[in-house]
């Protein structure tokens, strides 16, 4: 929280990068592994946001399916962030070239 409130004088917003497929990041417990799960995602942003002056967004995945998707999406919106942007492929799916739109 520390570093957090030390950026806020440099930056306009805070974004969690939630979506991050790379290996050091999920074996850290970081990025996409954050995906699995919501009760950190939950203490993380609402920290961020009960203790910032300044919007706190995040980024996240698709999940295993669009509702699942959605879910969480809506659970992230309850934490009050300012904005949430969805990646259009999986986590697995990181080197391929094609997004998944339905």
């Amino acid at each position: 929280m520390l570093q957090a409130d030390k950026c806020c004088k440099d930056v306009a917003a805070i974004d969690v990068n939630m979506g991050c497929p790379k290996s050091f990041s999920i074996s850290g417990g970081m990025g996409a592994a954050l995906l699995a799960k919501p009760e950190l995602i939950h203490d993380i942003l609402t920290t961020l946001r009960n203790n910032l002056e300044i919007p706190v967004t995040c980024k996240i995945r698709l999940l295993r399916s669009p509702e699942d998707t959605i879910e969480l999406a809506r659970r992230i919106e309850k934490m009050g962030v300012s904005a949430i942007a969805v990646h259009g492929r999986m986590t697995y799916k990181r080197k391929q070239k094609s997004l998944l739109i339905h």
